[in-house]
């Protein structure tokens, strides 16, 4: 799938994905957003959000605002 990105990592500590993943999504938002004169967190975001939730809804879960 050209859409998709797998990663394979080992972290170093026991917050090292984390972070490593938080630091990639600021970066690629701030990518993003510097493209499309933008601000805020990605759009992208919000629309997989969006398609979860209806996926959800359709299949029978319920889903939990935290």
């Amino acid at each position: 799938m050209p859409n998709h990105l797998y990663l394979i990592a080992v972290p170093s500590d026991k917050d090292g994905l984390r972070e490593t993943v938080a630091y990639a999504h600021r970066r690629y938002t701030g990518y993003i957003n510097a493209r499309l004169r933008a601000t805020g967190h990605s759009r992208a975001c919000d629309n997989r959000k969006q398609r979860g939730g209806r996926w959800a809804a359709k299949n029978g879960l319920k889903m939990s605002k935290k």
